[in-house]
């Protein structure tokens, strides 16, 4: 609930309402940026590998792009394939605009679903 006013930058001012309001969707600059895939390999038995890939907005197939692949620690292993650029800025501060502007490239991020590597790996 709003209890007081809110002033913009532009000095526009909002009045609180006299309900309580909700909202039912997240907004995640960034990740919100991110497609999410399925990679299925056929040599390893089609087991799917659920990723995130985030393409330069103004991605040019006559020009090469860097690479940047980003794997995420045992602490996002699970089904949700954006649980991995949630949980901290190892994938997304790639993707933002201030370093898009300096340095265009894909990010990939891989989502795994079980651990793969550990501290005994």
């Amino acid at each position: 609930m709003q209890r007081g006013d809110i002033v913009t930058a532009d000095g526009h001012i909002y009045k609180p309402e006299p309900c309580e309001m909700t909202s039912g969707k997240d907004i995640n600059l960034v990740v919100d940026d991110f497609k999410q895939g399925i990679f299925k390999d056929p040599k390893y038995g089609n087991g799917p590998l659920l990723y995130n890939l985030y393409i330069p907005a103004n991605y040019d197939p006559s020009r090469k792009y860097p690479l940047v692949l980003f794997m995420h620690d045992a602490g996002v292993v699970g089904n949700n394939p954006t649980r991995t650029l949630k949980q901290g800025l190892g994938a997304i501060v790639w993707a933002t605009p201030a370093e898009q502007a300096k340095h265009p490239c894909f990010v990939l991020a891989p989502q795994y679903t079980t651990v793969i590597a550990d501290d005994s790996s």
